[in-house]
């Protein structure tokens, strides 16, 4: 999921709501829809993070028992991550890594990181 964030420079909302429609697994595109405008940009995927989407897949449809799952990053009941979830594993990595804390992009202000 951060792999995915950095990667393709997206928001915290964008990562959340990124779903698997928006997402072409065989020629390897994404179509995001930014802000209420409905504005729409499409991205090629490099190769690694395309592999990791589809393994990602695979292993979802065996963890949530074949539902059919609408977003691409879901807890075990095939609900969407919340963005605090995404925020403290964004926090944790960065914890880990030894980067200053105020250089975490998309840190919400009062969350007490």
């Amino acid at each position: 999921m951060l792999l995915t964030k950095f990667e393709l420079n997206l928001s915290t909302r964008e990562v959340v709501g990124l779903r698997w429609q928006d997402l072409n697994l065989l020629t390897g595109r994404i179509l995001l829809r930014r802000g209420t405008g409905g504005s729409e940009k499409e991205y090629n995927l490099d190769e690694d993070i395309l592999w990791i989407l589809q393994r990602w897949r695979k292993y979802q449809a065996r963890a949530t028992y074949y539902k059919a799952l609408e977003y691409v990053f879901t807890d075990y009941e095939g609900q969407p991550v919340s963005a605090l979830f995404v925020y403290t594993l964004q926090f944790l990595w960065f914890l880990n890594t030894f980067i200053p804390i105020n250089l975490v992009p998309d840190a919400p202000r009062n969350s007490g990181f």
